[in-house]
């Protein structure tokens, strides 16, 4: 196949998924003349989407990526099979996607014009980035990362610049294909066993009765000069073996001024969700986690919106749906639920802070009830625990609430409560970001970054092509909520971003080693008299430390 296609020997992993695809769907006489598929879903394969390996492919190009007078579709070569479409290869950008829309010809096949050299460097991380929900889907991209032993000191670069040719080794190729995770279609469900298909049904049919219970659309015919958003099922099985399954409104088909206006919801920033937890160790509140089931089918809609009726559950009348609540995807759905809890909690006598639009404060007798939001997240904490109850109770009267529990976590934040002090960590999520960028096996580092280092040490050699800037959004995060001791050291490699280097890319990894031998380390807040203590303010700067420009790095710590 890799002979006949035209294509290098780098591809050899994808000529043998293809080749296993089509095995699974010829018979075999050892099986009685069956195809491995047939005895596994009990159904016969569909073959009418074999194709050529190495062909010519034109993909469709979305109307979101593309002008008026662009084309609508661009040449590629057909390289595999997914359940969501066709394994894809770029032959300009060296890109491979994953595309359902695509036309084919198969009496061309690719020519070997790749340049391509045999690289010996270690697989690195593949830039995973969704291009389209209707289309394509982008798998990774070609990268030139180094390898993770790395020494402590600045990295040594020759003094000549070296530009080393787009290619893919066959590491990188083999991660791709390993990493790529395939969420299920509506479509496969009938190709499951029968065991299977139950599950999925009963997952359907309970996001279904959610739509009734709340009232979230009428069937109605769609006005002429109205016209209807799709929609579809996003099926997924959480890692309890629970079925999940989410209807959700293509909002990007919406149109502003027409579909919607306002789309703003606010959240509770970390800052203050910290001093929320010091108030409530210091008033010793009793603090409950709650999460809001289906919270945006909650809000109101303020504008006439169509939408196709669900895919499996259509009555083939030609209606729509006349959406009278707000749905998982609309623009303007996180804010309409956030105006009804809003309204709800203000006739139960909660006063919202003019400084946090998501801290809400009731008094009652002297005693005090706070509550946060963040989406459909609730903390809810006080010493009454008789009205925390009965606070419980009417909000799951109103929206359908999940169980609340002693605050043990929150948003991926371990809290921890004891008589005079409070902990909070994010162990859990920096375990998540070593096993995300294979970094679970590597040596810790003492520390985040070189001393006196700036963002010039790391801005002179090879252009570093990889997921650079969705680590260190990464990282901000873990810096903002629980880490500040890594804020410096990640806010100097931010600076990198547009022309991120090889050497950035190794003191960011030089971090995720530092976060391996300290994974383990909490914020501690201790219990002190808030209504007494003063406000403390340390500020310092060093004097023009970066050699490019000569600006000073300034730092401040505020003590309450």
């Amino acid at each position: 196949m890799i002979f006949e296609s035209n294509l290098p020997k780098n591809f050899w992993g994808f000529a043998v998924l293809t080749t296993a695809y089509i095995n699974n769907r010829m018979p075999n006489t050892s099986i009685d003349c069956h195809t491995p598929y047939y005895l596994k879903y009990n159904t016969h394969a569909d073959l009418k989407n074999l194709r050529v390996f190495g062909c010519d492919a034109y993909t469709l190009i979305p109307n979101s990526q593309r002008k008026k007078l662009d084309d609508k579709c661009k040449k590629m070569i057909f390289i595999g099979y997914s359940s969501m479409g066709y394994h894809l290869l770029d032959p300009t950008t060296k890109r491979i996607i994953i595309s359902k829309n695509v036309k084919f010809n198969e009496e061309k096949k690719s020519s070997n014009d790749f340049n391509y050299v045999s690289p010996n460097i270690d697989g690195s991380e593949l830039d995973a980035e969704n291009q389209s929900e209707e289309s394509e889907t982008d798998v990774f991209a070609p990268s030139t990362e180094q390898s993770e032993d790395t020494s402590e000191g600045s990295v040594r670069k020759s003094s000549r610049e070296k530009k080393h040719p787009i290619r893919f080794s066959e590491s990188e190729i083999y991660q791709a294909m390993l990493s790529q995770e395939e969420t299920l279609k509506f479509d496969d469900i009938c190709t499951l066993p029968h065991s299977e298909q139950q599950n999925w049904k009963a997952a359907l049919d309970e996001e279904m009765e959610s739509m009734k219970e709340n009232d979230v659309w009428d069937l109605e015919e769609l006005p002429m000069d109205r016209k209807a958003i799709s929609c579809r099922w996003v099926l997924r099985k959480k890692r309890d073996g629970k079925y999940k399954a989410r209807l959700v409104a293509l909002g990007f088909m919406q149109k502003e001024g027409v579909d919607y206006f306002e789309t703003f919801s606010p959240v509770i920033s970390m800052p203050a969700l910290h001093l929320l937890l010091v108030i409530m160790l210091n008033e010793n509140s009793n603090v409950l986690v709650l999460d809001v089931k289906t919270a945006f089918l909650n809000g109101e809609l303020n504008e006439t919106i169509y939408m196709d009726q669900p895919k499996g559950y259509d009555d083939n009348t030609g209606r729509k749906c006349k959406l009278r609540k707000s749905l998982y995807g609309l623009k303007q759905a996180p804010r309409q639920w956030y105006q009804k809890f809003l309204n709800f909690v203000n006739k139960l006598g909660f006063k919202q802070l003019n400084s946090e639009s998501c801290i809400f404060i009731r008094q009652v007798n002297s005693k005090k009830i706070f509550m946060a939001l963040y989406v459909d997240d609730l903390l809810l904490g006080g010493s009454d625990v008789q009205e925390i109850n009965v606070i419980v109770d009417t909000l799951s009267k109103e929206f359908k609430m999940s169980k609340s529990e002693e605050a043990s976590e929150f948003l991926g934040i371990r809290i921890e409560f004891t008589s005079d002090n409070l902990f909070l960590d994010q162990e859990s999520y920096i375990l998540r970001l070593l096993k995300k960028y294979k970094m679970l096996d590597c040596n810790p580092s003492s520390i985040p970054i070189e001393t006196k280092a700036t963002a010039a040490t790391f801005e002179k050699g090879n252009h570093f092509n990889g997921p650079y800037g969705e680590l260190v959004g990464s990282l901000l995060y873990l810096a903002y909520v629980s880490r500040p001791d890594i804020l410096f050291a990640v806010n100097c490699l931010s600076q990198l971003q547009e022309h991120p280097t090889d050497a950035a890319w190794c003191a960011l990894k030089k971090i995720l080693r530092y976060l391996k031998g300290t994974a383990k380390m909490k914020i501690n807040f201790k219990k002190c008299n808030l209504y007494d203590s003063d406000l403390s303010l340390y500020v310092d700067a060093d004097w023009g430390s970066n050699s490019n420009d000569r600006k000073s790095v300034s730092g401040y710590l505020i003590m309450f």
